[in-house]
């Protein structure tokens, strides 16, 4: 299972070889899109996770009162 910080990782270790133009075009999300969440502006949404081949999945657990 991934975190969102394991996420971004893989993001920026992408960006060490193209720019994030480029990037933004390979993972179907705008340039803008892209610098914002790289700036923590924004989450990660359905079409950069699915460029990214990753899907989110949420999660419940019951705890003991």
């Amino acid at each position: 299972m991934l975190t969102q910080n394991d996420v971004r990782a893989i993001v920026e270790s992408l960006l060490t070889t193209r720019t994030q133009k480029k990037l933004a075009y390979e993972l179907g999300v705008s340039t803008g899109y892209l610098n914002d969440y790289l700036h923590f502006r924004r989450e990660p949404g359905a079409k950069l996770l699915e460029g990214l081949g990753i899907y989110k999945v949420v999660m419940y657990e019951h705890y003991e009162r």
